[in-house]
């Protein structure tokens, strides 16, 4: 989902970084519509012909464009999905009943579920630079709804999800460089989330 604003801003740097580009010939004169049906389809990370080949240097310049994206994305998620919750979903929130853990702390089990899944998430979240850890949490929180402090506060050394173990190799805030060094869920927690339970107590 693409915010008109940022759409615009994102296809006047196309306009001007692929200015010579085959792939890109007569994007300019197309319409939002048949723009992102050409150009805005995922064909994986290496594709020169989509704008996802050149959003990560996009995103150096412009990062509050690609936060604007994921929360609205996220929106329009939430709403699509809202009747439909996912197995990993529900295992959280049943997780997260039993220990009674926080929305960060939950988000943090999701986004790191997720990132073990689709490498092309975690590669996104890799190129996604940040300058200190306040900001790496903020980023997090923006995106997921939650408290910047509380996500701080979850992947700090002694934290709620370390001592459960349900996240691991925890690194110090001064060496957060991307969104990926939040990712830290136990490799042994996604096989569990992605399980079906016949009952709640199983």
């Amino acid at each position: 989902m693409w915010p008109a604003p940022s759409l615009d801003r994102l296809r006047e740097f196309l306009g001007r970084r692929c200015k010579d580009n085959e792939f890109w010939r007569g994007h300019e004169q197309l319409a939002t519509r048949e723009f992102l049906d050409r150009h805005g389809v995922w064909r994986g990370p290496y594709e020169e012909g989509t704008l996802f080949f050149y959003l990560d240097e996009y995103a150096k310049d412009q990062p509050k464009d690609l936060l604007s994206v994921l929360a609205v994305t996220g929106d329009w998620l939430t709403h699509a999905l809202k009747k439909h919750s996912t197995l990993v979903e529900k295992n959280i929130d049943a997780l997260a009943s039993l220990l009674q853990l926080n929305k960060a702390e939950r988000a943090l089990l999701l986004y790191g579920t997720l990132a073990r899944y689709q490498r092309d998430l975690r590669s996104l979240l890799v190129e996604f630079k940040v300058n200190n850890a306040p900001e790496a949490y903020a980023a997090i929180a923006e995106v997921a709804g939650v408290n910047a402090a509380e996500v701080g506060e979850a992947l700090r050394a002694g934290s709620r999800l370390e001592r459960i173990g349900l996240v691991e190799n925890l690194i110090s805030e001064h060496n957060i460089t991307d969104l990926a060094d939040l990712m830290k869920v136990s490799e042994k927690l996604p096989p569990v989330l992605m399980r079906e339970y016949a009952t709640r107590a199983s």
